[in-house]
């Protein structure tokens, strides 16, 4: 496992879900006092619906170390990226956190070219919806939130899980083509809570092999939560312990 460094040039969290009953928010607070970083990039579904009476104290207490960071520190910058459950809170988010709000966020660094974007857009099939997304997670994340290991149900579960696991694959695989088309070297995502690392090999025009390297950030509503760190030419997936 990676030692997590405690400074970094990039942090990327994904799929807080704040709202749903598994949102782990309080936990994501302890990462960002622990690690230091020079941008941290919200990679959509901050929000679980736009029904903001659902929001507990650990959320709120979330919100506003985001407005705080993205108003108050000026070492770092806060960069939103809309979800699929965001779609209807956009105006709300951006006036409540102070900061813009994009589909998606491409930057350069150490030579290489980065494409930060939800996911959703690659998702052709059902888990596009986010009731259906829902019906087709909570399972999973249910038994991971419980640490459920040997249990009756744990082969439905697990039917649950294979077909989330082939739908993730399918949207690494449009992801990576989505970021060779555009000249990146990395595209990361998020959008199917399943943390992943791959790398494409993509042929291009001239018939020359391009590589990609596609990352999800897997999501916090599940354990063990997971994230991006960017630092020193380093892109690594990481999770909290």
């Amino acid at each position: 496992m990676n030692v997590v460094p405690t400074k970094v040039h990039t942090l990327i969290v994904s799929d807080i879900h704040l709202g749903f009953s598994m949102s782990r928010s309080n936990e994501l607070l302890k990462l960002l006092d622990e690690v230091q970083c020079k941008r941290l990039i919200i990679l959509g579904d901050l929000f679980d619906d736009r029904n903001f009476g659902r929001l507990g104290s650990e959320a709120w207490s979330f919100l506003s170390r985001i407005h705080e960071i993205s108003n108050g520190n000026k070492n770092t910058e806060v960069i939103l990226v809309r979800g699929n459950h965001d779609h209807k809170l956009i105006e709300p988010m951006s006036r409540l956190l102070g900061v813009s709000i994009v589909e998606e966020y491409e930057w350069k660094y150490n030579s290489k070219t980065f494409i930060a974007i939800h996911g959703d857009r690659f998702d052709k099939m059902l888990i596009r919806s986010s009731f259906w997304g829902n019906v087709l997670i909570l399972p999973y994340t249910l038994a991971s939130r419980l640490g459920l290991k040997k249990n009756k149900n744990m082969a439905t579960v697990e039917k649950f899980r294979g077909t989330w696991l082939r739908l993730s694959a399918l949207v690494a695989k449009r992801a990576a083509l989505y970021a060779h088309k555009k000249g990146a070297d990395y595209i990361i995502c998020g959008h199917t809570h399943i943390p992943m690392q791959k790398t494409f090999i993509v042929r291009d025009k001239n018939q020359d092999d391009i590589e990609v390297t596609y990352f999800n950030s897997g999501s916090w509503t599940q354990l063990p939560a997971s994230y991006i760190t960017i630092d020193n030419g380093k892109v690594e997936l990481q999770y909290f312990q």
